[in-house]
């Protein structure tokens, strides 16, 4: 079944440049029997978008609700003006028996892939040598900074972004009290994702090198680096096919909630054109990809910045003078080339030396008054851009930027792992627990938001309640939904995964972390 389209059939819709028509009341009894509805152009499907403000854009681009209306964009009613091309609606026929397949074949790799790492549940993850340089503390500052990214993305997904993220856009109305007192006030510094992204980095260059500097091995940097892959792999293949069934199977109320709400939240669990491919899922997973599950870029970065560590500490393990080297790369990384992210993990590297040496020679941890003067400008700086300084500024120098989150970042993580007061804080039992769920919950949050948290509001928003109580309680349930999954990946991915990448770091390089004979040195006290 098709019928040709005219820009005749198009009137301009309440959306700035979109155009809105009817669908045929033919083409609706396909659906129900699983075939989809595309527009063709000689022959070729043009790209559908999910979410109504994806379709601004230059390409042609459409988008049909529930099979009775159709949108599309200026330039696609420019090519019907035209006339040069037919352009027309029919059902695809490509979808007909087979559009149950992919979904089953996603699932089906779940299920093998829990089923493979459940081998190796109860096995333990950690290696000897390197627990007592695991703090609990660092564990529950990487949870808190995954709980700001989640607070981000909720604020972000459930309210106008303008409200608690940025400044007041033409047009829209004012935010209301508590998004400016969030906005423009210190209490910014609780969504600021991209500065929890800087903090897990350091983190990283933290945690990872300091059980290889404390024994000077090669093996053991042998085995950090094959380990690493695998260790970050699993949760993001698993959060990466889930979304994919989400998205394959309409599970992403995204424009349904707008039409309740006309906030107009765009949609960041997916970055891809056209419609979902289960073979571009699947390289996504096993390649660390973002497209499914956005966040998931910083996992790739993680990777790379992970194996960037990995070769600094084996070209600099046996020098007498590493920090010095490391300092004059660390100025070349921001100055040179502005690779802030690499430049990240060599400042979790000179924090690992440094509380090294401090274990050595039994140097004094920071002070409370000390400490308290540290927090405070933690978080100043990190609150302020955005935050309480776009208030006066709509645009600051991206250095300037950089140097306030990063500088904010280190902080945070130096009083994690050198402050005994921030220390006795984070190893409390929920913060713990917060820690050791850190990752699952970052790969699992954005799927759940916008599955269970758009559901719930939709729900809430039917039963009469007003739409911002709506969203409010629902960013409460999507919270609580992201806790909950994060517990079941923490105990059936992610703790496998970690004894999965010992098992594959002993296979590869064997279980021997005996110390070379070049690189048998500590760090001498004064060392630079």
């Amino acid at each position: 079944m098709e019928t040709r389209l005219s820009a005749a059939d198009f009137r301009p819709s309440a959306n700035a440049d979109l155009y809105r028509g009817g669908v045929a009341d033919g083409f609706g009894k396909w659906l129900k029997w699983g075939f989809q509805i595309g527009v063709w152009q000689q022959g070729k499907l043009l790209p559908s978008r999910d979410v109504l403000a994806d379709l601004r854009g230059p390409a042609p681009a459409y988008r049909i609700k529930e099979g009775a209306v159709i949108y599309i964009n200026k330039p696609l009613l420019a090519e019907l003006a035209k006339g040069s091309s037919p352009i027309v609606m029919a059902v695809d026929s490509r979808t007909a028996a087979w559009s149950w397949a992919p979904r089953l074949i996603a699932t089906a790799f779940i299920f093998c892939f829990l089923g493979m790492l459940g081998s190796f549940r109860g096995v333990s993850g950690k290696d000897a040598a390197g627990t007592s340089h695991r703090f609990h503390s660092l564990d529950s500052l990487r949870g808190l900074a995954a709980m700001g990214v989640v607070l981000m993305h909720c604020c972000s997904v459930f309210f106008p972004v303008h409200w608690f993220l940025s400044r007041y856009p033409e047009g829209f109305p004012p935010a209301p009290l508590l998004g400016r007192w969030i906005k423009f006030t210190p209490l910014q510094f609780f969504v600021r994702g991209d500065l929890m992204v800087v903090i897990f980095w350091i983190l990283s260059g933290l945690v990872l090198s300091m059980p290889i500097l404390a024994r000077s091995s090669y093996s053991r940097l042998g085995q950090a680096a094959v380990k690493r892959y695998f260790r970050l792999m699993p949760l993001a293949f698993f959060t990466t096919m889930a979304s994919y069934l989400f998205e394959e199977t309409g599970a992403y109320p995204v424009q349904a909630f707008n039409d309740a709400t006309k906030f107009g939240v765009g949609s960041i669990a997916h970055h891809y054109s056209g419609s979902p491919q289960l073979s571009a899922a699947l390289y996504d997973g096993l390649t660390l990809g973002y497209r499914f599950n956005s966040p998931l870029w910083t996992i790739r970065l993680e990777f790379f910045g992970s194996l960037f560590l990995f070769a600094v500490i084996a070209c600099t393990m046996a020098l007498r003078r590493r920090r010095l080297a490391w300092l004059v790369l660390f100025v070349f990384l921001i100055l040179g080339m502005r690779q802030y992210y690499f430049a990240d993990f060599i400042l979790g590297l000179f924090l690992a030396d440094v509380l090294l040496k401090r274990g050595n020679t039994g140097a004094a941890w920071l002070k409370p008054g000390v400490s308290a003067a540290i927090l405070g400008g933690v978080v100043i700086l990190g609150s302020a851009f955005p935050g309480w300084l776009s208030n006066a500024y709509h645009t600051i120098d991206p250095a300037l930027d950089a140097f306030l989150t990063h500088t904010s970042a280190f902080g945070a993580v130096a009083l994690a792992a050198l402050s005994h007061p921030v220390i006795r804080v984070l190893t409390r039992g929920p913060l713990v627990w917060l820690g050791q769920s850190s990752f699952a919950i970052y790969a699992v949050h954005v799927p759940v938001i916008y599955t269970v948290g758009h559901v719930s509001a939709l729900w809430l928003i039917s039963c009469g309640l007003p739409i911002v109580t709506s969203c409010a309680l629902a960013l409460g349930i999507a919270i609580a939904a992201t806790l909950f999954a994060a517990h079941f990946l923490l105990k059936h991915v992610d703790q496998p995964s970690m004894a999965l990448a010992s098992a594959v770091g002993r296979r590869v390089l064997g279980s021997s972390a005996q110390p070379t004979q070049a690189a048998c040195r500590q760090p001498e006290p004064n060392a630079r």
